[in-house]
């Protein structure tokens, strides 16, 4: 469920670039954290350059295609133009985490580990090992 929601939002926010659909084989560029590319052929064959396609049936930015696909959003017209950035380092991130109120340190910690299966696993061993230690 979290794929659908996440990819509904990199459609209805018009993350859906260069969408052609081609005697049936969709293809489209999705701005996701990076530019990826989308293919979808008539044979529902989905493949994108992204990480998570690689261990997910359908990523994401998959979804975001189809959705365009179906008419249930538009795509952009323009590509998106990333500024450089200048990412802040430990300390700062660490100083902005200690200032978020409890529930959307949550909510930010459950995104992350619902698009991350390896994470979630590492944080459930973690949550096994405490609550079992205090017995």
């Amino acid at each position: 469920m979290a794929t659908f929601e996440r990819g509904e939002r990199l459609a209805k926010y018009g993350h859906v670039l260069h969408y052609h659909n081609h005697n049936g084989h969709i293809t489209a560029q999705v701005q996701g954290t990076y530019l990826y590319d989308v293919s979808v052929t008539d044979h529902d064959n989905v493949e994108c350059t992204c990480p998570a396609a690689a261990y997910q049936p359908i990523c994401k930015h998959a979804v975001a295609t189809l959705l365009v696909h179906g008419g249930h959003y538009a795509q952009a017209q323009t590509p998106l133009e990333a500024p450089a950035l200048t990412l802040p380092d430990d300390v700062k991130v660490y100083q902005w985490l200690a200032s978020l109120d409890k529930e959307r340190l949550l909510e930010m910690l459950h995104n992350q580990i619902t698009d991350n299966p390896t994470l979630f696993e590492a944080l459930q061993y973690r949550c096994y090992v405490d609550t079992h230690s205090a017995t």
